[in-house]
């Protein structure tokens, strides 16, 4: 099962997809163990609508490579998936390679979580009991502040051009953004769950008792559980309204409140909560390692040194969409402020739908 509904037609048509994909990967000669359906889809809860003829998954597949020879091309997967999302009609469709021999190192992440409990193999051989079998409560709030950022991230990118001008695909962000605040506070509240239908019930269960460990407006808990509602439907999702008021308020509670736990202090502002995520999380380098990743970073584009930007820009989309609703000159002064040491963020416009393709660039 592909969606929560029993409804044999939406199962064919999201299987036609998936075999597509499958046969897109294996005439790219790539060599794998096992390719896995993750995400949504892959745990049984995609949406998917009717366009008149088919119906057609929404937003977007999530597959992994389990392979147990060299890693394919990142620049080669990422084109292969612009390719398939444009072919089926999708915002995305990503295609993650892993090696075989990484599955028993893997660290308890959201990401790797699901991949054990809640994926579906779509071709190979079952691989997933080399992965650990990670307790849910392993899974730090780290990865809960990196949601929140990555769902904020897709909000603004609802002010791209191409991106505004579909109103499914701006409503869908909204939507997730939604569910990632509910998620926090499921984590905060109670623990994480990898099924949408769990979570809403375990997020309602906190508001009845009113034990939401930050503070959410009546509106904005009846959007979080229609959010999650929403996500186990099987219709289009242009008709979800939010207040951008509303949901830069919502961001921002469950953004300092996840910070803390991370931080074990409380902190009062977003900007400083994110450049506290920064300093603590990133990697310890000497100067002299500092000024290797520099050199390599800027001369030659090699993005596996840098996490230190990625950590900065990921850890800053909350502040920027609060700065989103200042002067103009204020967001060009902000993102300047922020981003001119990232090699290429000067030659963009300085408005903060920049920040969204530095995030593409080096976080996506």
């Amino acid at each position: 099962m592909y969606t929560a509904h029993d409804n044999d037609r939406i199962e064919k048509d999201i299987g036609e997809d998936l075999d597509s994909i499958i046969t897109a990967v294996e005439r790219q000669s790539m060599s794998y163990d096992a390719i896995y359906l993750v995400g949504s889809f892959g745990r049984g809860e995609g949406s998917a609508y009717f366009d008149g003829h088919r119906w057609r998954g929404i937003n977007d597949y999530d597959l992994l490579i389990v392979s147990s020879e060299p890693a394919s091309d990142a620049d080669l997967l990422k084109r292969l998936g612009r390719e398939l999302a444009k072919r089926l009609q999708m915002d995305f469709v990503d295609i993650g390679w892993l090696p075989k021999s990484a599955l028993r190192q893997l660290s308890p992440t959201i990401e790797n979580y699901d991949l054990k409990n809640a994926s579906l193999r779509l071709a190979g051989y079952d691989v997933l009991e080399e992965i650990p079998k990670f307790d849910v409560k392993e899974i730090p709030p780290f990865e809960f502040a990196r949601l929140i950022c990555n769902r904020t991230a897709g909000v603004l990118s609802t002010r791209l051009p191409l991106r505004a001008l579909s109103p499914q695909y701006c409503a869908n962000q909204y939507v997730k953004a939604c569910v990632a605040v509910g998620d926090v506070a499921v984590y905060l509240g109670e623990n994480y769950h990898p099924s949408y239908q769990e979570r809403q019930k375990l997020f309602v269960s906190l508001a009845k008792r009113q034990q939401i460990p930050f503070f959410l407006s009546d509106d904005a808990v009846a959007l979080v559980i229609s959010a999650y509602s929403s996500k186990l439907s099987n219709e289009a999702k242009d008709d979800f309204r939010i207040d951008d008021m509303l949901m830069r308020d919502m961001i921002k509670s469950a953004f300092l409140a996840i910070a803390a736990r991370c931080l074990g202090e409380k902190v009062n502002s977003v900007r400083t909560a994110g450049e506290a995520l920064v300093k603590h999380y990133r990697t310890r380098r000497t100067l002299i390692e500092r000024l290797d990743d520099f050199v390599c970073i800027w001369l030659r584009r090699d993005k596996r040194r840098a996490s230190a930007l990625r950590y900065k820009i990921l850890f800053s989309l909350p502040a920027v969409y609060m700065a989103d609703s200042t002067m103009r000159f204020r967001r060009w002064l902000f993102y300047v402020s922020r981003f001119w040491g990232v090699p290429g963020a000067l030659t963009k416009s300085g408005d903060l739908t920049s920040v969204v393709s530095l995030w593409e660039e080096y976080c996506h």
